[in-house]
């Protein structure tokens, strides 16, 4: 698979009315790029982390992975939208999204083996 990355310097401008209902002359217009972060010269559309943990405790814990996924938002300097967790039953393990409006972060916990992946993209 080629996965050439795409993203450019191209500035990509939105469309706006003044307050007053006249058009806005480009200089007057928000601009963005088409990326999120730049790298050593390369553009992405954000960062990718696939976060394995082991030894972990309270993995069943419904409130504590929610504090944990809130301090996470935090810590990024993200924007929550949204959390749902589901506890599964019988072993207690948790999955959950933290949806942002940068993206999101996932967590998947295995409470009896002391293990939890997150999957971070922002």
């Amino acid at each position: 698979m080629d996965c050439k990355n795409s993203f450019s310097d191209k500035i990509l401008v939105e469309e706006q009315q003044s307050d007053n209902g006249t058009d806005l002359v480009p200089s007057q217009l928000e601009t963005r790029k088409d990326y999120f972060m730049e790298k050593n010269g390369e553009k992405f559309a954000g960062l990718h982390l696939i976060i394995d943990c082991v030894g972990c405790k309270n993995l069943q814990s419904l409130d504590i992975i929610e504090a944990c996924l809130r301090k996470a938002v935090v810590a990024a300097n993200a924007t929550l939208l949204h959390i749902h967790l589901h506890h599964f039953t019988p072993n207690g393990g948790i999955s959950g999204v933290a949806v942002l409006a940068e993206s999101h972060i996932t967590v998947h916990s295995w409470p009896e083996h002391g293990y939890c992946a997150l999957d971070v993209f922002m």
